[in-house]
């Protein structure tokens, strides 16, 4: 028996017993039949993205006479006036067995590059920071976080107190911001509340220690150093300098070397 085509306002519409019982023109099939394959098909692709997402691909691992040889040929794309030399190479060394975890190294310390002006610390560690398959980190001037506490006081800093909201970072030219500095008259040494804030977290195994680095120009000094003295200790005070030691591998540059800015 098949459906009425007409109603009338004195015919009850007919309806089979059950759905079993419904029969569908061809346009419709089709069209009921692409809505199921298209639903079908966006649940199966969710599927496979949950499942992408819980097993991302492993990045490739590399030695570090590997990593050295590729970051090395990116180096030079990038300024072919690049050169490792007497001044700079043991440092180069470090970083490619820190970043490809060869030796003794561990991720529950950070790097701490020291060296002269212009001697290739941020060139160096920016070619790390995007290319290595440890952990992946920005590069930001510490100017720009004190620049921040002026602006915004406390709330500007909230971003770099915590791996939690920065994720792996490294602030570059530490000592080279102001200090104090002050929002609305109220002074902070913005650097060094960053650096103990994430010392805490570090301390208490929340933070990895490979999500904090630091290059400056300041010798690190010792605990006996004035707060005038032109290094980490007399900047920060013995409380940071100290946990500089803990938290992270010193890594000196030749006080002799050369400043290669400029191509040179």
């Amino acid at each position: 028996m098949s459906s009425p085509t007409a109603l009338s306002t004195d015919t009850r519409p007919w309806c089979p017993p059950d759905w079993r019982g419904v029969e569908l023109e061809e346009d419709e099939a089709i069209t009921a039949l692409r809505i199921g394959r298209e639903a079908k098909w966006q649940s199966l692709k969710n599927s496979q993205y949950r499942w992408d997402i819980a097993h991302p691909p492993k990045a490739k691992l590399y030695s570090s006479a590997e990593l050295s040889e590729v970051l090395l040929a990116r180096a030079r794309e990038q300024n072919p006036a690049f050169v490792l030399d007497k001044h700079n190479e043991a440092a180069w060394q470090f970083l490619c067995d820190y970043f490809a975890a060869e030796g003794n190294f561990s991720s529950s310390k950070g790097l701490l590059l020291i060296g002269p002006v212009g001697c290739g610390k941020t060139t160096m560690l920016r070619l790390f920071a995007a290319s290595n398959p440890r952990v992946k980190f920005g590069v930001l001037p510490a100017q720009n976080v004190a620049k921040k506490y002026v602006m915004d006081g406390p709330d500007g800093l909230e971003p770099y107190l915590s791996a939690h909201y920065s994720g792996g970072v490294c602030f570059d030219d530490l000592g080279t911001e102001p200090t104090p500095v002050k929002h609305y008259g109220t002074e902070c040494n913005a650097l060094a509340d960053v650096l103990e804030a994430r010392y805490h977290e570090w301390e208490m195994g929340q933070l990895r220690g490979d999500y904090t680095h630091l290059t400056t120009n300041l010798p690190i000094g010792g605990p006996a150093d004035e707060p005038s003295a032109p290094t980490l200790y007399g900047r920060y005070g013995r409380r940071v300098g100290d946990r500089l030691r803990d938290m992270f591998y010193l890594v000196a540059f030749s006080p002799a070397a050369p400043s290669r800015r400029g191509g040179r």
